[in-house]
């Protein structure tokens, strides 16, 4: 039996759904951000003066993550949309808990180039020339703050998922039952 009809809904809803996942990422959102003071504590850091402020950005450095989504659909033996994207989707998707342990040294160091962020003295909060230790320095402080406070979820993929669903699940049951009526005709 052929399921052109439903060959054809279930690539326009595997279609908006990479749309939607592309453009929720793109979006400025609110987003919180965090500063403290730091001070040694036993064999770690604690933090202190704890600051929240909140801005607007995407959650998009590079656009790897955007450009990597893709799908496909498949209708033999069984009707599959698969979306794949970048491995790191999941952490964006999912968030890292607080007290985890450090994010890769060497993934916060791509990030940070991506995003071309300098380095500043401790002392006075100015900018610094970028030396290899500095450099190193500016991305563990950035990797142990990760690790200690974590990083909201945002799920984009959720969000694209449950609009695709709101706007093609009528079209793909319809597409469907047309199929099967054409292959009970037939």
């Amino acid at each position: 039996m052929e399921f052109a009809n439903t060959q054809k809904a279930l690539e326009s809803f595997k279609d908006t759904i990479v749309r939607r996942a592309k453009l929720e990422l793109g979006t400025e959102r609110p987003r919180e951000r965090r500063s403290a003071k730091w001070k040694r504590s036993g064999k770690g850091w604690k933090p202190t003066n704890v600051v929240v402020k909140k801005k607007r950005g995407r959650y998009v450095a590079s656009g790897k993550l955007q450009q990597s989504i893709k799908g496909s659909v498949s209708v033999d033996p069984t009707f599959t949309v698969t979306i794949k994207q970048e491995d790191y989707g999941a952490f964006v998707e999912q968030g890292r808990p607080p007290k985890s342990k450090f994010p890769p040294s060497s993934k916060i160091a791509g990030w940070t180039k991506i995003k071309r962020l300098k380095p500043r003295s401790f002392k006075t909060n100015k900018f610094i020339k970028a030396t290899p230790s500095a450099v190193k320095g500016m991305n563990y402080v950035i990797a142990r703050s990760i690790a200690h406070f974590g990083i909201k979820p945002f799920p984009y993929m959720d969000m694209a998922l449950d609009y695709a669903i709101d706007k093609h699940l009528p079209l793909i049951e319809k597409a469907i039952a047309k199929d099967l009526a054409d292959g009970i005709n037939d």
